[in-house]
């Protein structure tokens, strides 16, 4: 789980489902934003640049 400081948004993975999602900070509005991966793992953020790399 990684926390976007610019905007406030959580992001993580789910290897039980293959996806990753993001919600408010404060957890509200859950949302997939990648589906269909091989078991994703770690994620990070570079707000500035507006990416978000993640491995599998």
């Amino acid at each position: 789980m990684v926390l976007d400081w610019e905007t406030g948004n959580l992001l993580w993975t789910d290897r039980t489902y293959n996806h990753i999602s993001m919600a408010r900070g404060d957890g509200m509005y859950p949302t997939v934003v990648i589906s269909g991966l091989d078991q994703p793992m770690g994620i990070a953020v570079h707000p500035e640049r507006g990416y978000f790399l993640f491995t599998s």
